[in-house]
């Protein structure tokens, strides 16, 4: 057997934030489709779990235990829905209900999206008229047979400004048993200069508070490379 490879380039703006795969993933979709703007809430209605909470040890034990599974959804949450979030909802959990984890993790390049109209809903609560205009990159398996150097990671999970359009070099070349996508020999892609800089940062600020989320770094024009292969 060969060894397969691929690389990729390309430019957004975009925020990196911790959020752990499988689970956890699952959590933050479903916690985005009940996730309301709790300015002027009830304290009880305030109560409700953050997409970006995580679970400590101990709740860690209780959804373990007899007592109950923290971060349940319940049919009380799920009715109050709207007739597409809960489409959504059950989207979701057909999907995370899959047996075999290698195959849900293969297909999360490409199943990403369901995710991320997850996201948009919540953030359509917060930022209104503007839930379109962020999306959700899960991208995993990066590095040679999972391992990855020089301060690059194995996944990479990021929210996305779309109104900046992605931008990559165009083009392409074929290598026999791997790809790259920028063309053979030179070429400069210029970047467009953002105006609205300060107001997009501001509605990552917004999002990422709200939604209980960690962010790494600040938010930007990034410069996102993958080298995978196995």
């Amino acid at each position: 057997m060969g060894f397969d490879w691929s690389v990729g380039v390309c430019i957004e703006y975009a925020q990196e934030i911790e959020i752990d795969m499988l689970l956890t993933l699952s959590r933050f979709a479903t916690r985005c489709l009940m996730f309301f703007d709790d300015r002027g809430a009830t304290e009880s209605r305030k109560k409700v779990k953050l997409p970006g909470e995580v679970l400590t040890w101990e709740d860690e034990d209780l959804r373990d235990s007899s007592d109950g599974i923290l971060f349940s959804d319940t049919e009380d949450e799920v009715e109050a829905m709207d007739a597409d979030r809960r489409k959504l909802y059950r989207e979701v959990k057909d999907w995370f209900g899959k047996e075999d984890d290698d195959d849900l993790m293969t297909e999360m390049e490409t199943s990403g999206d369901l995710i991320s109209k997850c996201l948009q809903k919540a953030v359509e609560e917060l930022l209104p008229g503007h839930g379109g205009d962020f999306e959700l990159r899960v991208h995993n398996w990066g590095g040679a047979y999972g391992e990855s150097d020089h301060g690059a990671k194995d996944q990479l999970v990021y929210i996305a400004y779309n109104k900046f359009k992605t931008v990559t070099a165009e083009g392409g070349l074929d290598v026999g048993r791997g790809g790259v996508n920028v063309p053979w020999g030179y070429k400069m892609t210029h970047i467009g200069a953002q105006q609205e800089c300060a107001e997009i940062n501001a509605s990552f600020a917004v999002i990422v508070e709200k939604l209980g989320l960690r962010a790494i770094g600040d938010p930007g024009l990034k410069l996102i490379t993958n080298a995978s292969g196995g």
